[in-house]
């Protein structure tokens, strides 16, 4: 029996929680460059 990819696809629903953390990821990678950028831009 082969696979029909198209209609396995047709059934494919993403995980909620994996966008979840995709988005958290994102979000963190975002804050890490203002921290950088702010240690970077203070005057001592």
């Amino acid at each position: 029996m082969a696979l029909d990819f198209k209609l396995e696809l047709k059934k494919y629903q993403p995980i909620l929680e994996l966008e979840d953390v995709e988005s958290s990821l994102k979000n963190d990678d975002i804050q890490d460059i203002i921290d950088l950028l702010e240690q970077l831009t203070k005057k001592d």
